[in-house]
Order: structure tokens, then C-alpha cells, then sequence
């Protein structure tokens, strides 16, 4: 641990973004205090605090996470100075609203197409999934792969929220729909949790309302694979590390949980003021942060409205990977809300997320508990199909398009997982397999390096809290000095992340 510098937070370091002028508001705050000691000195002093500036805050809606508490505070805005003033609080925000659940775009319905439901159970059974979103309206044909839940205190159904509820259920258990196909069997079923109710621009409060949801299912319930296509309306700026990030982060390194986050939709927003970045929480480095490609044909490009990068550092890759979320040339075909089991065009990074996810679950089902969930995403990012497209736009690539193309190596092709745990300053020795005498010629070597680690919101222009450093050997014998202890090495990635050598 080093010093970096010491210096007083002014009052205007605190405030981000912008606040009205006039009128009532819901503030963001966060404070700097964690656990047993926010709840019984920090808490109370700062309800305290706002009381004698004449707001009466329960702070109900907290969240902890890396030494910090994210507390909602209903106020005058003019008290945004006052309260950002109090000395344990880091930041004061307004409180941004909940993505409004319109897809990108949408067309007319295809009533003429019917859809032919297969009729077998899940191909495994035993995995848990969870989708997180607008919900599924009752006795739906999707439910024979979908329990339909709600956590206690959420409000009446919108029927726009259920119509994006069932195209990402539907995403998620069938990826996008050929019509001239039968659909395929679900590689698992699924819990959709609905927790999404009202208006999110009449409701300030909405937001932590839906992350105490999304939590408190997380902490009854382990899940093999998540599914957020919600979130806050919020680009991820540098300087600010929002609560949805941290405390989603933080359960998704202590778990073996594969998440999937779209992006967001804002991608032909001003880039000159960042607006076209991608939207909290798909700034998680424990999540798979899914972008939509226009096509899912050979040729490809990021569709104009999925949000670009870079992520927040040392995260910059994000998205991680695209995948096809439609386009108006190529729309994502889902099942519709409706009873009759017609198709409705759609597209949205929403859509591209389950459907990689859907490949994510059928990478689980077909080699089952040989390997973790860690390993699943690692086996997708490494599959994903390289173009020359930039990297804050497409990330790694196009993730592959069947499942067979991720299990089944080509020709003169061998792919090796490597799964384990590393303590802090230790190393481990993964040796590459060659067969017996040799091979003839040259061998190209692409690896994919993934890690799950704890974060540090403290910092947000260094918010991960392990690194890897990575040293290729290429001959256990080669020594250039006769008192080295190890072979002589070499770099193995000419990239600015561990991906390709």
C-alpha cells in the first residue's frame, strides 16, 4: 500500500452530474462506511445530519459494498450542497432514472408464422438459470420452461414490461428464431423474477427498489447463469463507481454465477460527451458485458444503437463480445406475448445478452460439472469469431454462432481448459500438451486468461483489486545463463489484454 496523495474533498468534487435548481429530488448518496459500524454510528449520525436540515430520510434503501454504503436520500435539490458537506460522504448524485424497457426498435407483428413449440423437457434440468425483468404474463406457453416469480412489495404488471419479458425469456431458451426451423430444445430451464412495476419516470425511488429485488432473490437462491437486461439510464463515467456495479461485482466474484448485462441501446448517443458508452451495470468485470451485432450472417458489424466502450480500467474490454441483437434489415424474431404463439420482430442489445447466455447454458449441459462457470465464459470469449472492427465497439468479436463450433475443435485444433485457484504472489505452471514425438512444423498458441477478483469502488480508475502477470516458456531446457532457476522466456500476448499471442 502506497500513498498516492492527501487532499480534502471540496463540496463541489462531490456533487456529480446535474442537479435541478428548484424543486424535490432523489438523491444518490455514498458514504464511506461499511457494516456493524454504518449501522450503528455512521447511519444515525447522518439521519441526524439531514434532520436538522429538514429532511426526514429511513434510509431503508441501502446497499454495502468495498467500504461503502449507497444510500437513497428524497430532498430539496437546493440541499445538494448541505449534504454532500456531512464528512463521511463520498458523493451525491440524482438519482438516475431505470431504463425504459423499449427495445431499439420494433415491428409489426408476423401473424401469419406460426410457431411450433417443442414438446421435451430441458436438455439439464439441474442447472439454474434466472432472468431478471418485466416478467411473463399468466399461463403463457413459455411456462413449461419458466417459473414466473415476484419478490413481496412489487406492484401491478405493465403490459410493455411483459412484452420485453417474454422476448428475452424467449431469447434465452431459443436464441433468435429462423422460421424456417424448428425451434430448438432449451438447454435449461429458467426462473423469470419480475421486478419491474409502474412508471420508472413517476417513481424516483424505482431503482434501488429493483437491485433490493434482483439481491435478495441472489441471496435465496444460487443461480448458474443471470440475466440483466435492465438496468439504471446511466452511461459508466470514470470518476464514479454507481451502486448497481459494486454490489452486483461484489456477489459475482464470491460466486460461481456466469451474468450476462446488455450494454444498452444508447449507442448512436453524442460521443463527444460520452453518451454512446455503455450503461451501468455491464461495467461489472465479473459479469459478460454483451453488445448486438447487425447480422448473423458472414458479414457483420456492430449494430448503430448497442453502446461502445471502453469499460471502466483495468476493465476496458467491454463489451466483452457481441452477438446478434437485430437490426431493421435483420430483425431478432422472439415469441410474442400473446397466447397464440405468433412471432414479433424486435432487436436490442436486450436480446443479444440471454441469446449468448443460451450458449453459455448449453456449454454447461454439454460437459455438466467437469467444468465451472468461470470456465464457460472463458470457453465464449476465446470462441468468439476475430474481425477488424474496433475494439471498443465489438470487443473480443462476434461470439460463435452454434454451440458446436465452441465444443468441437477443427482440424489439427486441440483446446485445453485450465482451472484452478492462485493465492496472492504464487504462480502455477499450466503445461501446453504436444503429442508424443513432436509435431512437425510451426504451432500457433491463442490463449484466453479469465479471473474472477474482488473490486475497490474506493477507486474507480483502478477498480480491480488482482492482476495476473502471464510468462511464457517455450523449452523447459533452454537456459541462457547456467544459474537460472527457470527456462528462458518469452512474451506470449502482443495484446493490451490476456487474449491471443
Amino acid at each position: 500500500m502506497t500513498l498516492e496523495t492527501i487532499e480534502a474533498q471540496s463540496v463541489d468534487d462531490k456533487i456529480k452530474g446535474v442537479v435541478p435548481k428548484r424543486g424535490s429530488t432523489v438523491f444518490k448518496v455514498v458514504l464511506h462506511t461499511e457494516g456493524m459500524d454504518g449501522e450503528h454510528a455512521m447511519l444515525p449520525e447522518f439521519k441526524r445530519y439531514l434532520k436538522g436540515l429538514g429532511v426526514h430520510a429511513d434510509l431503508d434503501h441501502r446497499f454495502y459494498a468495498g467500504g461503502l454504503c449507497f444510500v437513497e436520500v428524497e430532498a430539496p435539490a437546493a440541499l445538494a450542497e448541505p449534504i454532500a458537506m456531512f464528512s463521511i460522504v463520498r458523493a451525491v448524485r440524482q438519482m438516475p432514472q431505470l431504463r425504459v424497457l423499449q427495445p431499439a426498435f420494433r415491428t409489426s407483428g408476423i401473424p401469419s408464422v406460426s410457431v411450433g413449440l417443442p414438446q421435451g423437457a430441458a436438455i439439464d434440468a439441474s442447472i439454474n438459470a434466472a432472468i431478471f425483468d418485466g416478467g411473463l404474463p399468466k399461463s403463457h406457453p413459455l411456462a413449461k420452461w419458466t417459473t414466473s416469480r415476484e419478490i413481496t412489495g412489487t406492484g401491478a404488471a405493465l403490459d410493455e414490461f411483459l412484452v420485453h419479458g417474454t422476448g428475452v425469456t424467449s431469447a434465452f431458451l431459443f436464441g433468435p428464431i429462423d422460421p424456417s426451423k424448428p425451434l430448438p430444445q432449451p438447454y435449461s430451464n429458467v426462473d423469470h423474477y419480475r421486478v419491474l412495476d409502474g412508471d420508472p419516470s413517476q417513481n424516483l425511488h424505482e431503482q434501488y427498489e429493483v437491485l433490493a429485488r434482483i439481491t435478495s432473490a441472489l441471496d435465496a437462491k444460487h443461480y448458474d447463469f443471470v440475466n440483466l437486461s435492465i438496468g439504471p439510464s446511466l452511461t459508466i463515467e470514470d470518476d464514479d463507481v454507481h451502486a448497481w456495479t459494486a454490489v452486483l461485482d461484489d456477489r459475482f466474484a464470491r460466486a460461481d454465477t456466469l451474468a450476462a448485462v446488455a450494454v444498452g441501446n444508447n449507442g448512436e448517443g453524442d460521443e463527444e460527451l460520452n453518451l454512446n458508452r455503455v450503461q451501468v451495470p455491464s461495467d461489472c468485470v465479473n459479469a459478460l458485458a454483451v453488445g448486438a451485432a447487425d447480422s448473423p450472417g458472414e458479414k457483420w458489424a456492430r449494430a448503430p444503437y448497442s453502446s461502445v466502450g471502453p469499460g471502466r480500467s483495468p476493465g476496458l474490454m467491454k463489451p466483452d463480445l457481441v452477438q446478434f441483437g437485430g437490426s431493421l434489415q435483420r430483425p431478432f424474431l422472439v415469441v410474442g406475448a400473446g397466447k397464440n404463439l405468433g412471432l414479433e420482430a424486435t432487436g436490442g442489445t436486450s436480446f443479444a445478452a440471454p441469446s449468448t447466455l443460451r450458449l453459455g447454458a448449453g456449454i454447461k449441459a454439454h460437459f455438466g460439472d467437469s467444468i465451472g462457470l468461470l470456465a464457460v465464459r472463458t470457453l465464449l470469449i476465446h470462441s468468439t469469431e476475430e474481425s477488424e472492427h474496433p475494439y471498443r465497439e465489438v470487443g473480443w468479436g462476434r461470439v460463435a454462432r452454434t454451440l458446436e463450433d465452441i465444443v468441437v475443435c477443427g482440424d489439427d485444433t486441440i483446446r485445453v481448459i485450465y482451472q484452478g485457484d492462485i493465492s496472492p504472489t504464487k504462480y502455477i505452471r499450466a503445461p501446453i500438451p504436444l503429442p508424443d514425438g513432436g509435431i512437425a512444423g510451426n504451432a500457433e498458441i491463442t490463449a484466453t486468461l479469465s479471473y474472477k477478483c474482488l473490486t475497490d469502488p474506493h477507486h474507480p480508475g483502478n477498480y480491480t483489486r488482482a492482476g495476473l502477470e502471464v510468462t511464457f516458456r517455450p523449452h523447459d531446457e533452454k537456459f541462457k545463463k547456467e544459474e537460472q532457476i527457470h527456462a528462458d522466456f518469452q512474451e506470449l500476448f502482443f495484446e493490451h489484454s490476456f487474449r491471443r499471442g
